[in-house]
C-alpha cells in the first residue's frame, strides 16, 4: 500500500516521500477505507512544514481530508456497509491508499453529493463556520466583509451567511474570479452580496 510520508518537517518537495506500507486489517468496531479523492489544502502543507496549530507525531502520513470506500468492516460495525462512500473524520493520514478508521469516525456521504466536493466537507466548511459562529460571533442581519472571497472558505462564507441570515461584501482581486462568487452568493439573493474589485485591473 502507497502513502504519502515525511519523516521530518520542512519543505513539501524535500520532505515528502511515497513509501510502501504493509496493509492493514480492520479490528473490532474499525473500517478499512479505500481512499478514492484528497484535496491538498494550505493546512496540509503548512503541517507539512511544521507550522500548523495541531502537527502530527512523526514519522506521518500527510493529508487532512478525503473520501473514500469502505472496503472491509471489523467486528461490530453495523452502521456502514462494504462500497459506502464516506468522509474519515479523524483529521489526519488520508494521502494514502487505504487507511483504517473507528466506525464512529466516518462520515457517510449522502446521495446525490459528488464525491470531489465530499472529500473537502472537512477544512474549509469547518474553518467558515467557526470563523462566523466562533470568532466573529455575527448576529443575523449584520454584515460580514471579506476579502478573498472567490477562496474555498470564501464560498462557505458566502453559503453559511446566505443560510444564518448575514449579508456579506465580498473583495475579490481579479475580474476573472467573479464568476467563481455567484453560484456560492445564490441567483435570487444577490441583493445582499456585493462583488467588489481592484480596480487597477478593470
Amino acid at each position: 500500500m502507497r502513502a504519502v510520508r515525511f519523516a521530518a518537517f520542512g519543505d513539501p518537495a524535500d520532505v515528502l516521500a511515497i513509501e510502501d506500507l504493509p496493509a492493514r486489517a480492520p479490528g473490532p468496531g474499525q473500517v478499512l477505507v479505500r481512499m478514492r479523492v484528497r484535496p491538498i489544502n494550505p493546512s496540509d502543507l503548512f503541517a507539512i512544514r511544521g507550522q500548523y496549530g495541531i502537527l502530527p507525531r512523526l514519522p506521518a502520513t500527510a493529508g487532512m481530508e478525503g473520501v473514500g470506500v469502505v472496503e472491509a468492516l471489523g467486528d461490530g460495525v453495523t452502521q456502514l456497509q462494504v462500497g459506502q462512500l464516506v468522509v474519515p473524520l479523524s483529521g489526519g493520514g488520508t494521502w494514502q491508499e487505504y487507511l483504517v478508521a473507528d466506525a464512529d469516525a466516518l462520515l457517510p456521504v449522502p446521495p446525490g453529493l459528488d464525491e470531489r466536493e465530499a472529500a473537502m466537507l472537512l477544512v474549509n466548511p469547518t474553518t467558515a463556520w467557526l470563523l462566523l459562529h466562533e470568532v466573529l460571533r455575527v448576529e443575523p442581519g449584520a454584515w460580514v466583509l471579506q476579502n478573498a472571497a472567490n477562496s474555498a472558505v470564501g464560498r462557505f462564507v458566502i453559503q453559511l451567511s446566505r443560510h444564518a441570515g448575514f449579508r456579506t461584501i465580498n473583495v475579490v482581486r481579479r475580474r476573472d474570479v467573479i464568476d467563481d462568487c455567484w453560484p456560492a452568493a445564490g441567483m435570487l439573493e444577490l441583493w445582499h452580496t456585493v462583488i467588489l474589485g481592484n480596480l487597477t485591473d478593470w
